[in-house]
C-alpha cells in the first residue's frame, strides 16, 4: 500500500537560517511547497528564504521545490489581516496568529478553488445554453425552450460586469459585441464593486418560476437569471 504523504506547515518569522533548514532535514522533507505570492523578503534577516537562495539551498539538500502561487491569499484577504494588525497595533514580523477573518476568508476561497468547475466565457454559455434574452435586457429560462438540470452555478465571464442602480436595486450589466444583459444582484454583501473584472468568480442562480400578477394565463412563466455573489479574479 502506498504511504500517504505527510504535510508540515512552515513560517519564516521567528526563525534563523540554521534552525530553519535543520528542521527540514529532521522531518525528512522531500518536497518544499512555496505558497507565497511574492517570494522575496525585505532586509537581511530573512534573506535565506528569498526565492533564488532558497531554491539553491534546497537543491543542495536534495529537496524538490514547487511554487503554488494560486494558493496564496489574494489582496482582499491580505487586507483583512492588515486591518486586524492595525487594530491590534501589531507588526507583521511580530504576529504569532492570524485573524479569524483572514482564516475564514482563505478557507472559503481554498474550498471553492478545489471543488467547483465554473462556466467560462459568454453569458450565453450559462445553464446549458438554455437562457433566453429579452429586448429589455433580462435573461431567463422558459419551459418551452428547455430547462437545465440545475438552478445555481459559478461563472467566470469574458467581459467585466458594470454596476447600475435601477429602481433602488443593484444590477450588473454584461456587454459583448453581440449581446447586452442586465442581471439583478440578490446577494447579502453590504458593498459590491462598481465593476466586477472579467475572469472573476461569480455565483449565479435562477429565480423561482414567475409571471406578472396582472398578465394573462397564456403568458409563460419564467425563471430569471440573477447574481448572488462574487470572488476576486486572483482568488481562484
Amino acid at each position: 500500500m502506498q504511504k500517504k504523504p505527510t504535510f508540515y506547515l512552515f513560517g519564516v518569522y521567528g526563525t534563523e537560517q540554521t534552525s530553519f533548514f535543520q528542521e527540514l532535514e529532521k522531518l525528512q522533507v522531500d518536497t518544499f511547497c512555496d505558497i507565497r505570492l511574492r517570494r522575496g523578503m525585505r532586509g537581511k534577516k530573512y534573506a535565506y528564504v528569498n526565492s533564488s537562495y532558497l531554491q539553491n539551498k534546497l537543491a543542495a539538500m536534495s529537496i524538490a521545490y514547487v511554487h503554488f502561487k494560486e494558493l496564496a491569499p489574494n489582496q482582499d484577504i491580505r487586507q483583512l489581516q492588515q486591518a486586524a494588525d492595525k487594530k491590534g497595533n501589531m507588526k507583521k514580523s511580530e504576529r504569532e496568529v492570524l485573524s479569524r477573518d483572514f482564516i475564514l476568508a482563505y478557507e472559503q476561497i481554498s474550498f471553492l478553488s478545489n471543488t467547483i468547475r465554473p462556466i467560462q466565457g459568454s453569458v450565453e454559455n450559462l445553464f446549458d445554453g438554455y437562457l433566453q434574452f429579452a429586448e429589455a435586457g433580462s435573461a431567463f429560462i422558459a419551459k418551452a425552450t428547455g430547462v437545465p438540470q440545475y438552478s445555481t452555478g459559478f461563472w467566470q465571464p469574458d467581459q467585466p460586469l458594470c454596476m447600475s442602480i435601477m429602481r433602488g436595486k443593484i444590477r450588473f450589466r454584461y456587454e459583448s459585441a453581440s449581446l447586452a444583459v442586465t442581471i439583478p444582484y440578490v446577494g447579502l454583501a453590504p458593498h459590491m464593486p462598481h465593476v466586477i473584472p472579467a475572469g472573476s468568480l461569480i455565483r449565479v442562480s435562477l429565480a423561482r418560476w414567475w409571471r406578472p400578477a396582472d398578465s394573462q394565463e397564456m403568458q409563460e412563466e419564467r425563471c430569471y437569471l440573477q447574481l448572488s455573489g462574487w470572488f476576486p479574479k486572483d482568488s481562484t
